[in-house]
């Protein structure tokens, strides 16, 4: 079951739930720091922190319902938890390595 702790939740709101529903990792320490930063606007502490801001408030603007926005969400962290875990080395050679 998904929950929602406010209306038009927005990052922390939806990672925690993500979290939750997928795993506790000791390696979401970088996720958590991207997280923190978008959430504190406090862009420095990750680089990634300030394009998870803009999609955060994207994702806001996009849906009027919270749970489809939540649903969207888990996209959006499963995509960056991916990068996270095992594409921060990759560039934009060609052919892409597809895990």
């Amino acid at each position: 079951m998904k929950w929602i702790t406010r209306e038009r939740p927005k990052i922390d709101r939806i990672a925690c739930p993500w979290l939750i529903e997928r795993f506790i990792d000791p390696a979401l320490m970088q996720l958590a720091t991207i997280v923190r930063g978008a959430d504190t606007s406090r862009f420095d502490l990750s680089p990634q922190s300030a394009g998870l801001n803009a999609i955060s408030l994207g994702l806001s603007h996009s849906f009027k319902d919270d749970h489809e926005m939540l649903k969207h969400g888990m996209v959006m962290y499963d995509a960056l938890y991916a990068w996270c875990k095992n594409a921060q080395t990759e560039t934009h050679n060609w052919p892409p390595q597809v895990a």
